[in-house]
This record gives structure tokens, sequence and C-alpha cells, in this order.
């Protein structure tokens, strides 16, 4: 998991792996991301959620979901 920057076009994704108790912001490769990989242990459960920015700001983070 990685540090707390965002993309060119305003897309934050964060990964909690303690259901949502805590959430680490995700480094995108670059300014537009279609995909999203990382690797987790195989037996840890994660959540994902996202925000983005535009030019009339930042929307709150989506619903999460888990796998």
């Amino acid at each position: 998991m990685g540090g707390t920057t965002c993309a060119g076009d305003g897309i934050h994704p964060a990964l909690s792996t303690d259901s949502g108790a805590t959430w680490t912001s995700q480094t995108l490769a670059g300014p537009i991301v279609l995909e999203y990989v990382t690797t987790i242990a195989a037996n840890l459960p994660v959540w994902a959620r996202i925000s983005s920015t535009n030019e009339i700001g930042t929307s709150d983070y989506s619903r999460e979901v888990h796998a």
C-alpha cells in the first residue's frame, strides 16, 4: 500500500485491511487509470473506496466494497 497522493485527474483510491477502521491512500501510476492492481495476502480481507476531484471540489468517498 502506498502514500497519500492522487493522479492528475483527481482520483483518490484508499484501501483498508481492518474492516475500514483505518484507510491507506493509494498512489496511482499516472493521470488516467482504468485499472488499479495491488497485491494482498490471500487470507487478508480488503475494503476499498474512492473519491474524485474536479474544478468544483472533492467528492465524499464512495460506499465501501470488500472481498
